[in-house]
């Protein structure tokens, strides 16, 4: 049987002035994100499943900070220390416009592999079939 995990909206950065930062100026709600995100993972790794489906919005904006994006990478690297693919297309706070790049896009790598279209695509591109899958998971 095939246990896929699913997230989605996790919107790391966003932290609308919310809460006191930390003596080195980051915010107390991002550190709250990652380390939310981080437990995520590992519960999925509990679970044992087979493969992570991200939908898109990781992040609040498509130009992360590096801690933004540090506080990302710290839950791929739960999937990648228990070898477990997470795959993703990149939602409309991910994407930028014209031809910058997504924010999701520099973490591909082999268990991170990003599924990179046009958001209006994936709006109207209708139902999914066995001739056009969205992803190949095996």
């Amino acid at each position: 049987m095939l246990r896929l995990a699913h997230f989605a909206d996790i919107h790391v950065g966003a932290t609308l002035g919310h809460g006191p930062k930390d003596p080195d100026g980051i915010p107390a709600r991002l550190k709250d994100q990652e380390s939310s995100a981080v437990q995520m993972a590992k519960d999925i790794v509990a679970a044992e499943c087979n493969a992570v489906l991200c939908s898109g919005d990781g992040f609040r904006v498509n130009n992360p900070t590096a801690t933004e994006e540090r506080a990302f990478q710290r839950m791929l690297q739960v999937f990648s220390a228990a070898g477990l693919p997470c795959y993703a297309v990149p939602g409309n706070h991910d994407i930028g416009s014209g031809g910058e790049a997504n924010a999701l896009e520099v973490f591909q790598c082999d268990y991170f592999r990003l599924r990179s279209v046009p958001a209006w695509e994936v709006a109207t591109a209708g139902p999914l079939d066995d001739e056009r899958p969205l992803f190949n998971l095996l």
